[in-house]
């Protein structure tokens, strides 16, 4: 990264210049293209994506449901058999 003489910057009020490592765990990148697995459902991607940072199957569980909570009305939207086997799919069907 480039430094500059003023200013600064933060995420979640982490210093990005002080605790670069910090800061870039608070941030996610999604690059273009990439695709997300089309058979899982939410519940199911959540899970994977928390294991794969090193979360506990606990925190896990407790940060999905808190999403699942944030979205009441969205429970059991499905996307199109076709695509996937009329699972749910994304946040939807967390």
């Amino acid at each position: 990264m480039d430094t500059y003489p003023v200013g600064h910057g933060r995420v979640f009020g982490v210093d990005v210049w002080a605790e670069p490592l910090g800061a870039k765990q608070l941030m996610g990148v999604l690059p273009d293209g990439l695709a997300l697995p089309e058979r899982l459902t939410g519940r199911e991607l959540l899970t994977f994506l928390g294991r794969l940072r090193g979360w506990d199957a606990e925190t896990v569980a407790q940060r999905t449901e808190a999403l699942r909570a944030a979205r009441p009305g969205r429970r059991g939207t499905t996307c199109p058999k076709a695509a996937h086997g009329g699972r749910p799919a994304g946040l939807e069907g967390v």
